[in-house]
């Protein structure tokens, strides 16, 4: 495929040459800093902090190189010397530019042929939690034993803001004690199997008899129903009570009551304990509804005692008061117009999204039995099987010296009369701290093909390398250009580099912050959860077919196409036919196309209430552009939309850039910000701002018009 010779790229160019010292780099640049930047960045000026008489630039200094790349920047933007002083000669600047450019390269390239291209970084989180679950063939989260990672321009994966301490390192030997518990208890026992299907009796039972509110209401002898209210836990289904924690497959069948003319009815499943004590609730998945019956699979991951919950969940439809129905039959709710869902069938059974258990025991304790429950072995057998198993684990061939000193842990724990397995699991558990597991080492140079089948493997699948590309390590053929295309084009097509998309947008777009805040029910009642999930599937589902399709760059920021299922059609007021998501071609007048005008780069990028062109502008200027934004003066106060309507945020903003330290850094930011303005906090288009009402029975009125107007830094200007 073609979009693979980019990543290959990514993935494995390496570079070397040879130093350059201080004395060397600084030179060249001497004359035009002292020219044309000494006046207001000397050791006596220090304008903006920066003083550039004293700045290094050499090999011993890489926090600085930072510094030296601005500087290139807005020299070569013509940000600096500022406007109203003389300017420097473009021969000068030219030169001054070059050499710069120049000496910045040879330390990169230095520094590399020294310490490798990119540091040995610690696996993430999340890609323990992968890497574990593939070692093993186990399907228990993992995520949840882990703090959260540390995070450098918003990514987890930079070595330089990762850390490791005797706390951190007692949470990774606590993921791997729940993963070989799992792992030696279905090599040992297999895993439990469970099914049952639901009757309309059972679905209709009350948790609390004297309370009919959040239970399924009996509809006729083959359905229940689940009436739309504001009552949370309403359609809670207490028979489905799991007692074991695990994966659960959900099958069942559903209509719509009461759906709105021309559209379905979007309806959600969730999980939970369901009651007022623990009300954290899990997203399992949409229902989209009509009148006829849908039949619907989900595989879900739910804790002991949790239960599923069905209901109506369309903030686009009405949700009346429960008291207003409760004591109404069937017929006279319907005749209300009160949407609801009607469950025909429903179906649970436990699954395993891990490998079969005869592959784990084989993982565990190779070709050895497994009799009632146990395993016999021999010390031999003990550093044939440790020694396997820190092959898989360490990513790369391990011969037995290497780690003698792990199978002499489990050669004492025999001796002291552990059982084998008991052995087994303590080497394991060791192999499993070591930095060789924890770690993604590289040394300096070309990698090797073990080294370069881990970056792959990491990149596109977030976890280990899988045995094909270890094969073509282990032949020394994995660099060879078309054993790595092809390599890239299998791994791309298999559906674990759906971890690639969903990772990568979920840092690059500060997607995973989008629960971060909860928008204003009053200024924005429409919004929910179906609306929301759609909006991050959209994401993915774009960003993935720029991928697999080539498609050109442009696409991030302009679009002709869309990809939206009904319900973010009818948040976006664009015309749609048919279920589930589907591409869509964008009118001609439509504000949409790109990732910027997707809903979840709009919620993220607001706070919940109100929009900042400020706000925006940054995220656009860091994220799309790759041009950080430093912070403000700590004298300058933030600028904060007015929620009362009374003021605009251009009008603050006026005010706020008279201040000249804040004014060069707006005019970049400002621009992109603005031109999002017309997009409010939910990513709605809008033509005036809302503002919360103090009429009764209203939630919102329309306040001041939204101008997105502005001009670009070079003057050029733009309407919206």
């Amino acid at each position: 495929m073609k979009y693979a010779i980019a990543l290959l790229t990514l993935v494995c160019a390496v570079a070397s040459a040879a130093p350059v010292t201080g004395s060397s780099a600084r030179g060249p640049l001497e004359p035009f800093l002292e020219q044309n930047c000494a006046a207001c960045h000397s050791s006596q000026a220090k304008m903006g902090g920066l003083d550039l008489q004293t700045l290094p630039l050499d090999a011993k200094n890489v926090a600085d190189w930072d510094r030296w790349a601005r500087v290139w920047e807005r020299v070569e933007s013509g940000e600096m010397p500022p406007k109203d002083l003389p300017r420097p000669d473009a021969d000068a600047k030219a030169a001054f530019l070059e050499s710069l450019d120049r000496s910045l390269s040879e330390l990169a390239q230095a520094r590399r042929a020294e310490v490798g291209r990119t540091l040995g970084r610690r696996l993430t989180r999340f890609e323990y939690e992968r890497t574990l679950q593939d070692l093993l063939g186990i399907d228990i989260p993992l995520q949840d034993f882990l703090p959260e990672d540390s995070l450098a321009d918003g990514f987890d994966t930079v070595a330089a803001s990762q850390q490791m301490s005797h706390f951190l390192l007692e949470k990774y030997l606590a993921a791997a004690d729940a993963g070989l518990d799992e792992a030696f208890s279905v090599a040992l026992e297999g895993r439990p199997t469970w099914s049952k299907s639901f009757t309309v009796k059972q679905m209709e039972r009350r948790r609390n008899a004297k309370n009919n509110a959040r239970e399924p209401w009996r509809y006729d002898d083959d359905s229940v129903a689940v009436w739309a209210t504001p009552l949370i836990f309403v359609g809670r289904i207490t028979p489905t009570t799991v007692k074991q924690a695990g994966w659960y497959r959900i099958r069942l069948s559903a209509s719509a009551l009461n759906a709105p003319e021309g559209r379905p009815l979007w309806a959600s499943l969730r999980n939970g304990i369901c009651y007022s004590k623990a009300p954290l609730m899990f997203w399992i998945g949409a229902l989209e509804l009509t009148a006829t019956p849908r039949d619907f699979v989900f595989d879900a991951w739910m804790e002991q005692d949790h239960m599923l919950e069905i209901q109506p969940a369309d903030h686009t439809q009405p949700r009346p008061n429960y008291n207003s129905y409760t004591n109404l039959s069937i017929p006279e709710v319907l005749d209300l117009g009160v949407p609801g869902v009607r469950i025909h069938s429903l179906a649970m059974e436990r699954v395993t999204h891990g490998a079969p258990a005869g592959q784990v025991r084989e993982v565990l304790f190779g070709e050895l039995p497994v009799e009632q429950g146990a395993v016999r072995g021999t010390r031999e057998d003990a550093a044939r099987l440790m020694t396997a198993f820190a092959g898989r684990a360490f990513r790369r061939p391990v011969e037995r010296s290497q780690i003698a000193s792990y199978i002499a842990l489990v050669e004492d724990a025999l001796a002291g009369g552990e059982s084998f397995a008991e052995a087994l699991r303590g080497g394991y558990r060791a192999l499993l701290s070591s930095p060789r597991f924890l770690y993604l080492p590289e040394k300096p140079g070309p990698l090797d093909d073990y080294a370069l089948a881990s970056r792959l493997s990491y990149f596109l699948w977030s976890s280990a390398p899988d045995q094909p590309l270890l094969e073509a390590a282990a032949q020394g053929k994995l660099h060879e250009a078309t054993t790595l295309r092809a390599q890239v084009d299998r791994m791309l097509a298999d559906s674990r580099a759906a971890a690639f998309t969903e990772n990568f947008t979920g840092q690059w777009l500060d997607l995973r912050e989008i629960d971060f805040t909860l928008p204003d029910r009053k200024l924005y009642p429409e919004f929910d959860e179906i609306a929301k999930n759609a909006m991050l599937e959209e994401t993915h589902r774009f960003f993935g077919r720029m991928l697999e399709e080539n498609l050109s760059i442009g696409n991030v920021v302009d679009s002709d196409f869309a990809i939206v299922n009904e319900r973010l059609a009818l948040h976006y007021g664009l015309p749609f036919e048919g279920d589930g998501f589907q591409v869509v071609t964008l009118p001609e007048d439509s504000p949409r196309g790109g990732l910027l005008t997707q809903g979840a780069v709009l919620k993220v990028t607001a706070n919940g209430t109100t929009t900042s062109p400020v706000v925006r502008g940054a995220w656009v200027t860091e994220r799309i552009l790759g041009k950080p934004v430093p912070p403000p003066p700590p004298n300058v106060s933030a600028v904060e939309p007015d929620i009362r309507g009374a003021t605009t945020i251009r009008q603050q903003l006026e005010m706020h850039r008279d201040n000249a330290s804040c004014a060069s850094c707006h005019a970049k930011i400002d621009p992109p910000g603005f031109a999002l303005e017309t997009f409010d906090a939910v990513g709605s288009w809008r033509t005036h701002y809302r503002v919360a009402s103090e009429k009764k029975g209203q939630d919102w009125v329309e306040g001041k018009p939204v101008d997105p107007s502005y001009q670009m830094p070079d003057g050029t200007a733009f309407e919206d």
